[in-house]
């Protein structure tokens, strides 16, 4: 569903942006694939190419997590569900294997395998 208009108002990566609603003030954290650039022509001036590849990128390299959910069994081991910065849908968490998650974020896993309550998973994945 469309929101908006919203105005980038700070950058906290390559890939997610702050946006405040211009109506409500309201202020969410939006991953560039969720957003849509708008700008109408100002004093004449055209909307710059390199903003619009920018823009208009829809897959990325480098994602953020913003926290791990679950964790479980998966096919080939232990995966933990990640929440990613930016896209709030329980529909864009995915499942990912513990050796990534352990290589990339062994802080956010340590902090999550500290509070989780699936004990014969936590002893596995320490």
């Amino acid at each position: 569903m469309w929101k908006g208009p919203c105005r980038v108002a700070s950058s906290k990566s390559d890939w997610v942006f702050e946006v405040k609603d211009i109506i409500d003030q309201r202020i969410q954290l939006l991953h560039v694939s969720r957003m849509i650039l708008y700008r109408a022509d100002q004093d004449g001036k055209k909307i710059d190419l390199a903003l619009i590849q920018y823009a208009s990128i829809k897959e990325t390299e480098v994602q953020t997590a913003d926290s791990l959910c679950d964790i479980r069994d998966g096919p080939n081991g232990i995966v933990l569900l990640v929440q990613w910065d930016g896209l709030p849908d329980e529909v864009d968490r995915t499942w990912e294997p513990l050796s990534i998650i352990a290589e990339d974020l062994p802080g956010v896993l340590q902090d999550f395998l500290y509070t989780t309550k699936k004990r014969e998973l936590k002893k596995r994945a320490m």
